[in-house]
């Protein structure tokens, strides 16, 4: 099989050339549109690299393409995680949610993705420690406090008793 194809005037991959970029794309938009493919409800192994795509490159159209498809992982990586919630697997759902924290500690959506893992899990206390340190990490990073739609996951009835601990 010929890798390249030309035409005189472009350079391009054979179609039947499977590059991971476009793989990591489609496997994400599945995920984010909730019509996953049974295979694709697993962490993939890639999904490390896709969040850091082309490392050490600062091209303006590098960052925003990396940024780009950071984005769309990290959603995907969310979505996943619901999605593993709702066909009971939580301890996935765990592994995929810690993943798009570790990735971004800041992103509530996966902050709560994380708590709402714990919580069908049945550990309130591991969904509690990791609230808290969110709750840390948003102070000390923007002196801000968790919005009041994550403390409701944990606090449903705080109507503003809750304190914040920082």
């Amino acid at each position: 099989m010929d890798l390249l194809v030309d035409d005189r005037e472009t350079l391009a991959l054979d179609e039947r050339v499977s590059v991971d970029l476009h793989v990591a794309e489609g496997w994400a938009a599945r995920m984010i549109d909730r019509c996953p493919r049974p295979k694709d409800l697993r962490l993939m192994p890639w999904c490390r690299t896709a969040l850091d795509l082309l490392p050490g490159w600062y091209d303006e159209w590098a960052i925003l393409e990396r940024e780009r498809l950071r984005a769309q992982t990290l959603a995907a990586l969310e979505a996943l995680a619901a999605e593993f919630i709702e066909c009971g697997r939580p301890a996935r759902a765990v592994e995929a949610a810690l993943l798009a924290v570790s990735t971004d500690p800041l992103r509530e959506s996966a902050q709560r993705a994380l708590l709402e893992a714990h919580l069908a899990e049945g550990n309130r206390a591991l969904a509690q420690r990791a609230f808290r340190l969110y709750e840390s990490v948003l102070d000390r990073e923007l002196g801000v406090a968790p919005s009041s739609r994550i403390v409701e996951l944990l606090y449903p009835k705080a109507n503003g008793a809750w304190k914040r601990t920082g």
